[in-house]
């Protein structure tokens, strides 16, 4: 990695500030590449607290709000599932490069309506398989692959 001035840090939004969100947040703003600039939870106090404690400039229950802000060049999705198809398809819609975390959608047609926009607009859309790396998973896969599920 080349060094990066303060900045050039990547900014984030992060979008959930619950278990995972907290640790996106708390991990993005230790690493020297990227620095946390919003912070958004429907819980506006654990918004704030998180906001604080990585040197997030905004606190919001506002997603729209926090993909516009000056500063933000991606965005985190870190909430329940059933909110992730509004959030990135606001942050699409911002242009702001989305991680998400899993599953996509609870629907094919959330999904698909996730993956039009990202299309569309040209911006990436990522999401975050962390399970796949654990030992039971990649048990299932090999026994599916060797067909005895």
């Amino acid at each position: 990695m080349s060094a990066r001035s303060m900045e050039e840090r990547i900014g984030l939004a992060v979008i959930g500030a619950g278990r995972i969100g907290s640790t996106r947040a708390r991990v993005a703003s230790a690493y020297p590449a990227s620095r946390v600039v919003a912070v958004v939870d429907v819980n506006a106090d654990r918004a704030v607290e998180l906001a604080n404690e990585v040197g997030a400039e905004l606190s919001t229950d506002d997603v729209r709000r926090a993909v516009s802000s000056p500063g933000v060049d991606a965005v985190l999705v870190a909430t329940p599932e059933h909110t992730h198809t509004e959030q990135v398809l606001a942050a699409l819609a911002a242009g702001k490069p989305v991680m998400c975390d899993t599953p996509m959608a609870l629907n094919a047609a959330d999904a698909a309506m996730m993956e039009r926009a990202s299309e569309q607009s040209g911006t990436p859309l990522l999401f975050a398989y962390t399970q796949r790396f654990q030992r039971q998973y990649q048990v299932a896969k090999e026994n599916v692959q060797r067909g005895a599920l």
